[in-house]
This record gives C-alpha cells, structure tokens and sequence, in this order.
C-alpha cells in the first residue's frame, strides 16, 4: 500500500476516534448537568464501577469473538493488535449512526495491512451473528407475551443454530456465535 494512503487511513481512523472522544464527553456534560452527584450515594458509585467493569470484560469477548473471525477467514494478526483496534473503535460507536466503529476498525485494519476482503466479510459475518443472536434473544421474551412453551422453542433454536454453525463452519464461528448471543452488542 502506497504511504500517502496507508497515512490517509490512519488519520481518518484517529479522526473518528477523536471525535467519537469529543462526542462522548458532550454528552457526559449534558448528563452531569441532570444528575445530582453530591447526593449520589456509595453505593451507587460501586454498582456503575462494576457495571463498567462488565462492560470492559464484555468488550474483551467481543474482541476475542473478533479475533477469532479473522484468523478464520485467514488473517494473521495478534490478540493484543485486535483488543487495541478493538477498544480504540469502540469510541467511535457512540457516534451517531453507531457505524463508525466499524469504519474505524476497518480503517484501522487497513492501515495495519490486513487484507480489506477479511475485514469487510468479518464485517458482515459479525453483524449476521449479531442478528441472529440478537433475534433468538428477543425471542427470550416470547413468554411474556404468548403461551410458555415459545421459550422451549426458542431455547430449541438456539442450540440449533450453535449445532448448525459447528457442523457447517468450525468451533470458532460457533464461539463468535455464542459471544454474540451472551454479549448482545453490548
């Protein structure tokens, strides 16, 4: 890849995550200013730390589900390169519009050389998992709304789906599968 572009790539990648910066600190401002926090008690400030360190955690997950769908579609890159990409397009997700953390992980990829047919079907095999898991999960709440026996069937189709993807691709795709479904686009 020429230099000119490889830094075009890089600037427009640290640009997103800038923004998405600026974007996430405007928006604490505008929060700051309808919370109380001189009345917030201890209590609270444990519950959001821990709930941000589930979040942290869930990232990771999703980040190794990453990892694990672009060695599989045969790319050659390091965990510790996919949690970095992953966690810096993370910032760019709070952006309008919630695709630009993908533009940035794509970008960023780029820039690292990774090939753009990986990481465009990583893209679409990440949103399609994200789908499915995202339907069988909205499913969970069938019961609220018909006859009880629907979680049976959904709990059925899920375990069909992870049979389904173990049996058509490899266990790794099932992995990505199941962190998608647990994680649910955190």
């Amino acid at each position: 890849m020429k230099l000119i572009v490889k830094r075009g790539v890089h600037w427009a990648g640290s640009a997103l995550a800038f923004i998405g910066i600026v974007f996430v600190l405007l928006s604490l401002q505008t929060y700051y200013a309808q919370i109380d926090i001189a009345n917030t008690g201890v209590s609270i400030w444990v519950v959001v730390a821990g709930f941000a360190l589930i979040y942290g955690l869930a990232n990771l997950l999703l980040a190794r589900a990453w990892w694990h769908l672009l060695t599989w579609l045969g790319a050659n890159v390091s965990l510790r390169w996919v949690i970095k990409v992953y966690g810096t397009s993370q910032l760019a997700k709070y952006l309008p519009g919630n695709i630009f953390h993908l533009v940035g992980r794509h970008a960023l990829g780029v820039a690292a050389v990774v090939p753009t047919g990986v990481l465009a079907k990583s893209a679409v095999w990440e949103l399609g998992l994200i789908s499915l898991s995202a339907a069988i999960f909205g499913a969970l709440a069938l019961p609220f709304f018909v006859d009880a026996s629907a979680l049976t069937s959904t709990m059925s189709l899920y375990f069909y789906s992870e049979f389904a993807l173990r049996r058509r691709f490899d266990i790794w795709t099932e992995t990505v599968f199941g962190c998608c479904f647990v994680i649910r686009d955190s």
